[in-house]
């Protein structure tokens, strides 16, 4: 999950519903690299490099970051 202002107030209601804390729920997803919330600035940098190597993946997952 991305650590936006969006994500931090969907916490709030949503852990509860789901018998979680706001930091188990926001740890639930596990991203590769981080111990808890990817930054946004790091999903845009990682979104924006896709966009200019399109050509290079055809489609597919880049898979390198989970190795």
């Amino acid at each position: 999950m991305v650590d936006t202002p969006g994500l931090q107030e969907a916490t709030m209601s949503l852990a509860p519903k789901f018998g979680m804390t706001a930091e188990e729920f926001q740890t639930q997803g596990g991203n590769p690299g981080y111990d808890g919330l990817m930054p946004a600035e790091h999903c845009a940098a990682g979104w924006a490099y896709t966009i200019v190597h399109a050509d290079e993946y055809h489609g597919q997952i880049a898979i390198e970051s989970f190795k």
